[in-house]
């Protein structure tokens, strides 16, 4: 076997997968205005595969690359705003 490499622990800092369900929520309504996302549509991408989930510690976790990645794949989606054609 090689020889062990050690990683600098503030290298992993900023990729290592931290968020649960509510802070994606809360970064993306916060920081991208995106109000429409709830815990149910993390929930629901994440189950549909289309939102890496990393488990640590028996616990689901997120990146915020990972998050980012699938907003960015979603962005040529057609969405139906149910909530504006019901009121006309």
């Amino acid at each position: 076997m090689g020889k062990p490499v050690e990683v600098p622990r503030d290298a992993l800092a900023e990729v290592a997968p931290k968020m649960d369900r509510v802070a994606v929520v809360a970064m993306l309504r916060g920081e991208l205005g995106l109000t429409y996302v709830t815990e149910r549509t993390v929930l629901t991408a994440t189950y549909a595969r289309k939102l890496r989930r990393h488990l640590i510690g028996g616990r689901v976790r997120y990146s915020r690359a990972d998050v980012l990645a699938w907003i960015e794949s979603t962005r040529d989606a057609e969405y139906l705003d149910r909530r504006n054609e019901a009121a006309s």
